[in-house]
């Protein structure tokens, strides 16, 4: 009689969830799915930390997705990367002296060749998601990871004899006049490996010490957004029959009774 209680609670509950999954709000970040495109630029360096102080989560919930444009050449006139590249998603909030860390997703990697790149990559290993408030802030790490073999026509300053060290994902220069954002980044350049925040590491607003670059004022528009729910992740279908049968039952047990 006990277990049957317990489980009718468990039932309920089951149910309850996936009735507030059904009047759940979208969340978003980033630029829209439409502008997930190829851009003048990529990355050129790893061992670095990004935050995006334009790039803000609509509304509290999870974050449950999100999605990148891979570009394979740092300029369209360079050698392009088909090298393999890992990249992963970070969330910072505003702390009144700095950001905090709130959320990250796993490193998440590009596979080598070209069939690869150039391309959108939407990841979902986000668990039951990452938890965020409205006005969080959208950023991400690559980890360090060398630099492509071959030569740089380009005379890239910290990789001197490689082509297209670091980064993944496209991104433009635009005046931050006119809605350039205001990206800003941490790395030690070269063969150093910084450490990588964590979830509820914090760090001084000018920990962030380079960007907007200084040509012009420039900022960057990244091809990357994130996706979410007010609520968390729906319950699977498998638990809504099980919670359904689990009412059932206890329906038949009173039944029987009267």
């Amino acid at each position: 009689m006990k277990k049957i209680r317990v489980l009718t609670a468990i039932a309920t509950a089951i149910l309850l969830s996936v009735s507030l999954n059904a009047y759940a709000d979208t969340i978003s970040g980033g630029v829209p799915d439409s502008d997930l495109t190829a851009r003048q630029l990529r990355d050129g360096a790893s061992g670095i930390h990004f935050i995006d102080l334009d790039s803000f989560i609509s509304g509290s919930g999870w974050i449950t997705s999100w999605s990148i444009f891979a570009q394979s050449s740092i300029v369209p006139d360079w050698v392009a990367n088909f090298e393999s590249r890992q990249v992963g998603l970070m969330i910072y909030r505003n702390n009144g002296s700095g950001y905090t860390v709130v959320g990250e997703s796993p490193l998440e990697t590009i596979p080598a060749g070209a069939s690869a790149w150039d391309r959108i990559y939407t990841f979902s290993d986000l668990g039951t998601g990452i938890q965020v408030q409205q006005g969080d802030l959208l950023g991400w790490y690559y980890p360090f990871q060398g630099a492509d073999s071959g030569p740089n026509p380009g005379g890239y300053p910290y990789y001197p004899n490689d082509t297209n060290p670091g980064g993944v994902i496209a991104f433009d220069k635009i005046l931050v006049s006119q809605d350039g954002h205001n990206v800003r980044w941490k790395g030690l350049w070269g063969s150093q490996q910084p450490p990588e925040l964590a979830v509820g590491d914090s760090v001084a607003y000018s920990w962030f010490d380079s960007g907007p670059e200084s040509e012009g004022g420039l900022g960057r528009i990244y091809s990357l957004n994130v996706s979410g729910s007010t609520n968390p992740v729906p319950v699977p279908p498998s638990l809504l029959l099980l919670g359904s049968g689990l009412l059932g039952l206890e329906g038949w047990r009173r039944f029987r009774k009267s």
